[in-house]
């Protein structure tokens, strides 16, 4: 009986994870869409530069979150 408990728990946590790892990859597809999309309309005709695709916008969000400070060490500033 008690095997039988210890396998729901491990099934439960696996489930958990997938849940988890799926609602972070679609929070990062919201986000890096609508970025993807404004730079290749706007970017190739005002700069000349090329078009990208979603993983090079996902990768250029993260660098311009590590940039900013919105991604990274938090140091206290008071």
């Amino acid at each position: 009986m008690g095997m039988r408990y210890w396998t729901y728990d491990w099934v439960g946590g696996i489930i958990a994870i997938l849940t988890f790892l799926g609602a972070t990859c679609i929070f990062i597809l919201i986000a890096a869409i609508p970025f993807w999309l404004l730079w290749n309309w706007l970017m190739p005709n005002i700069f000349k530069l090329p078009q990208i695709n979603i993983l090079q916008a996902i990768g250029l969000l993260f660098l311009l979150g590590i940039i900013t400070g919105s991604i990274g060490i938090r140091r206290n500033r008071s």
